[in-house]
């Protein structure tokens, strides 16, 4: 006699066999299960076994593809969260020490109330942004498998290299390589910042900066070194050497669009120092403002009252990056 429960398994949908099956797992208890026919054991063996591979292939993207989710989900242009202080986040896309140094340099940012290691976006290498990123090429470096190329244009075209690490996890970053200056984790790993000394120094307490009274110094005379170079370039029409104390992409006024590179700057640069104000003609008097250890302004009057320093609103912002000071920004406080 068929029993009410073979009637309600045993549908269209449902071969026999599996009815079967959903009827002994339903009803009976497992002591049925040696006298399962192989035909059971053997959809059993594949449902678990697909269900195995189906996990294994969440975790096995390609490095390529790791790299590209990253730039899909991370574009500063479009008011991504920020989450380099983000555990979580972090840890999706960085490896341990890494994420370890990102979350010690924001402990550094509260505990300075200022920044301490990382003053740019080191995904994109910049402090300012385009909504779109385009042109994104990864490609693996010929013989180091760990490394990789990526190119890609926002506010200018940039090359990055990415060394990267194959985790339980998946894939994750180790280190990231602009074409000039310290990598990431060189950056991130500066001594009396964000990491202080490690566990295992050895050093002597002069190596901290709380023991150096005289590094605020240091720093005030590097950038005293710094502008009387860069002035001094500036006043002469020294645009290569401008140039290359220039940070890019340069931060422009609001509504003006940002300079890319260096060709955009020598194409702009009479935009740039002889807009608004006649920089040659101001920096010979300026005195450069300290915003702070990683900052200083010089205000310039407009170029049609010179002599209105009462009335001096257009900013050149200069700042401590990962290469030296740089000129960084132009703007006009009253916009």
């Amino acid at each position: 006699m068929r029993s009410i429960f073979r009637d309600e398994f045993e549908t269209r949908s449902f071969p026999r066999s599996l009815a079967a099956m959903r009827r002994g797992f339903g009803l009976k208890s497992m002591t049925t299960l040696p006298n399962m026919t192989f035909r059971h054991a053997l959809i059993i063996s594949l449902v678990f076994t697909s269900a195995a591979c189906f996990g294994a292939d969440a975790k096995k993207s390609s490095p390529e593809d790791f790299i590209r989710s990253l730039y899909r989900f991370h574009q500063p242009g479009k008011d991504t969260p920020a989450w380099f202080a983000d555990k979580r986040t972090l840890s999706k896309y960085f490896d341990k020490e890494l994420t370890t140094l990102f979350l010690k340099d924001d402990e550094c940012k509260k505990r300075e109330q200022g920044v301490c290691n990382l003053d740019f976006d080191p995904i994109y290498d910049g402090q300012d942004f385009e909504k779109e990123t385009t042109n994104l090429q990864i490609a693996a470096v010929v013989g180091q498998p760990d490394l990789f190329n990526v190119t890609f244009t926002n506010l200018g075209t940039r090359t990055l290299v990415y060394k990267l690490t194959n985790t339980p996890s998946g894939w994750r970053i180790s280190d990231i390589k602009s074409p000039e200056g310290p990598s990431l984790k060189e950056i991130l790993s500066r001594v009396g910042a964000s990491n202080g000394p490690s566990n295992n120094s050895t050093a002597s307490p002069t190596s901290t900066p709380e023991s150096q009274p005289g590094k605020s110094a240091i720093a005030e005379n590097d950038f005293s070194t710094f502008w009387k170079k860069f002035k001094s370039a500036v006043m002469a029409g020294d645009k290569a050497t401008v140039a290359e104390m220039t940070k890019f992409p340069l931060s422009m006024p609001y509504g003006v669009k940002a300079v890319k590179n260096k060709e955009d700057f020598l194409r702009r640069y009479n935009e740039i120092f002889k807009g608004e104000a006649n920089a040659a003609q101001c920096f010979g008097s300026a005195e450069p403002h300290k915003e702070s250890a990683r900052q200083y302004e010089i205000y310039c009057p407009f170029k049609e009252t010179p002599d209105d320093r009462e009335n001096a609103p257009i900013r050149f912002i200069f700042e401590l990056t990962k290469g030296g000071w740089r000129f960084v920004g132009l703007d006009n406080v009253n916009e």
